[in-house]
């Protein structure tokens, strides 16, 4: 008995692009951000952080960097500014783990997942997205269902 494939299909075209519109916030926000700096190079992003705002992260992931936006007054410069580098990488991190994976993985379409820890994911063992704007690039999402050995686990 084959066990049958999950997977998702996909608009390439529509995937593709997302992808473009997210290069291009990308590159407006460093345009607005207005550093002279590689916005990739954590060392860079540190010491840009300190001269600017006087803070000295531990590091430049997006949930630190969220918490030193939410100390920021709404309209203030300041928040502004951590707004946009939070933007900036989360956008980031959706072309890498999401959309360049759909990429690079398709078929005609078609991207097979995988089953891993308990769930069906992409095959760089990310969740399936929950965005809006993914989910408006998928056609169809065949997910089968799992069947109970008599070990009492699912295969």
């Amino acid at each position: 008995m084959t066990e049958e494939l999950a997977y998702i299909d996909c608009n390439i075209l529509l995937v593709k692009d997302l992808k473009e519109r997210y290069e291009e916030n990308l590159k407006w926000i460093e345009e607005e951000i207005g550093a002279d700096i590689n916005l990739n190079s954590q060392k860079q992003l540190k010491a840009f952080l300190e001269e600017r705002l006087d803070i000295v992260a531990e590091s430049v992931k997006i949930t630190v960097l969220e918490s030193y936006r939410d100390q920021y007054d709404h309209d203030s410069e300041e928040y502004d500014l951590m707004n946009g580098l939070v933007l900036y990488f989360k956008a980031k991190y959706t072309i890498n783990n999401y959309i360049n994976c759909i990429l690079k993985h398709e078929e005609n379409g078609r991207v097979y997942l995988r089953w891993w820890a308990g769930n069906w994911v992409l095959p760089n063992k990310r969740p399936l997205s929950e965005s809006p704007e993914i989910k408006e690039c998928m056609i169809r999402t065949h997910i089968p269902k799992r069947r109970s050995t008599s070990y009492g686990r699912n295969k």
